[in-house]
C-alpha cells in the first residue's frame, strides 16, 4: 500500500509540473530594440518607445504600425523611466504613457484621447467597463508614497479605493526586490495581488465590491548574496543605466550616489495574468534558465506549475516604480516571448504551449 500511494504522489507530481518545449516562430524584421508586448488571439503588439507594431502571429506579418513621438493630441512623450504600453482588446488597442490613454481602432488611428491628471501620479491603469482602474501614487511627506489600486472615471477622478501598498523611500537607498501592485481585468473582474501578505490574491467585481480571496499558504523565497549578485548585475546592465554610468566617470563612481538594498525575502508573487479562465502567477523561482509560473483556475485551485523560459529583459526603471510591462504574453493556452539572438541581434518570437 505504501508502494502505491508513493507512486500515486510521484505521478500527480509529473503531471502537476508540466514538461514544455519551445519553439522559434520567427524574427520580429521591424523592431530593434522592444520594450514590451501585449498578446491576443493570433494577434500580437510591440512596443518601441512611441511606436506599436502589429503582427499577425502564424505569419508574422506586419498588420499595423501606429503611434508619434510628442506632446500634442494623439502623441505620447519617450522616457526612459516610464515605458509607454499596450493593451490588445477586441476591436480596439489600448495605449497609456505618462500623461495621457489613447485608444486606436482596427485602423489604428486614435478614436479617444484621455489626460491623466498630475504627472506620474496614476502609474498604471487597464479598461473597465467605461471606467478604469489603476494603481495611484500618492506621496506621504519624506518617507516615502502609497500605491493605491483604485477604481476611477475616464477623467482619473476616484470612484473607489481597493487596497494599498506603501513605498519606503529613504535617500539614495534603491531595493532592488521592491514589492509593487499587479493586477488585471478579467470578464469585468479585478484581480489584484497583495505580496506583502503572501501569497494573497483578492478578487473584485467592477463596482469594487470584495467577491472572493485566493490564497496559499507560501512564502517568498529567501534571497542569497548569490541573487542580490544577479540583481546589482541586471541593475548595472540596464541601457537606462549604462547611460548613467557612462556620465557619472564610470560604475565605481556611480555606486557612490545609490545604495542597494534588498528585503530578506522576494514577494510571493513577481507578477499576475488572467487568461483562459485561468489565472497565472510569476513568482521569483528560476530553476534552468526558466521561471516558476503557478497556474490556478478562477477559483485558486492549483491546476498545475509550469517552468517558462526567461524572455529578454524588460527596463529596470519602470518596473521598480510599478509599471507592468513584459516581455511575454499568454493566450489560448501559449506562452509567447521574445528573445534577442546574440550574433545576429535580431529580435525572435518564441512560443510553447502550456495546456
Amino acid at each position: 500500500m505504501r508502494i502505491q500511494r508513493v507512486s500515486v504522489m510521484i505521478l500527480l507530481t509529473v503531471c502537476l509540473t508540466l514538461a514544455v518545449q519551445a519553439e522559434k516562430l520567427g524574427v520580429l524584421k521591424d523592431v530593434l530594440k522592444p520594450e514590451s508586448i501585449s498578446i491576443l488571439g493570433d494577434r500580437l503588439c510591440v512596443i518601441e518607445g512611441a511606436t506599436f507594431y502589429v503582427y499577425s502571429i502564424k505569419d508574422l506579418k506586419l498588420v499595423g504600425k501606429f503611434g508619434k513621438e510628442g506632446e500634442g493630441p494623439g502623441e505620447l512623450t519617450v522616457s526612459p523611466f516610464y515605458v509607454n504600453s499596450a493593451i490588445l482588446l477586441p476591436g480596439a488597442v489600448y495605449v497609456e504613457g505618462v500623461s495621457k490613454v489613447l485608444t486606436f481602432g482596427t485602423d489604428f488611428t486614435v478614436k479617444k484621447e484621455l489626460k491623466k491628471k498630475g504627472m506620474l501620479k496614476v502609474i498604471q491603469t487597464l479598461p473597465l467597463d467605461g471606467k478604469l482602474v489603476g494603481v495611484r501614487n500618492i506621496m506621504e511627506g519624506d518617507s516615502g508614497s502609497n500605491h493605491i489600486l483604485t477604481i476611477m472615471d475616464e477623467n482619473t477622478d476616484v470612484i473607489k479605493e481597493l487596497n494599498k501598498l506603501f513605498m519606503p523611500e529613504k535617500g539614495k537607498e534603491q531595493n532592488l526586490a521592491v514589492d509593487t501592485i499587479h493586477f488585471d481585468v478579467y470578464k469585468g473582474n479585478i484581480y489584484v495581488e497583495e505580496s506583502d501578505k503572501g501569497f494573497f490574491i483578492q478578487v473584485f467585481n467592477g463596482n469594487g465590491e470584495k467577491i472572493k480571496t485566493i490564497q496559499q499558504d507560501s512564502k517568498g523565497l529567501l534571497i542569497t548574496d548569490a541573487d542580490k549578485a544577479a540583481m546589482v548585475d541586471d541593475f548595472k546592465n540596464d541601457n537606462t543605466v549604462q547611460f548613467f554610468i557612462k556620465g557619472s566617470g564610470g560604475w565605481e563612481n556611480f555606486k557612490k550616489t545609490i545604495e542597494f538594498t534588498f528585503p530578506a525575502r522576494f514577494p510571493a508573487i513577481r507578477d499576475l495574468l488572467v487568461r483562459d479562465d485561468k489565472i497565472y502567477v510569476e513568482t521569483f523561482e528560476i530553476k534552468d534558465n526558466k521561471r516558476k509560473f503557478v497556474v490556478m483556475n478562477l477559483d485558486g485551485k492549483l491546476l498545475s506549475t509550469v517552468y517558462l523560459p526567461l524572455p529578454r529583459n524588460t527596463a529596470i526603471f519602470p518596473s521598480l516604480t510599478g509599471r507592468i510591462i513584459r516581455n511575454y504574453g499568454i493566450a489560448d493556452n501559449t506562452y509567447y516571448y521574445l528573445l534577442e539572438n546574440d550574433e545576429t541581434e535580431d529580435v525572435e518570437l518564441h512560443s510553447l504551449s502550456i495546456k
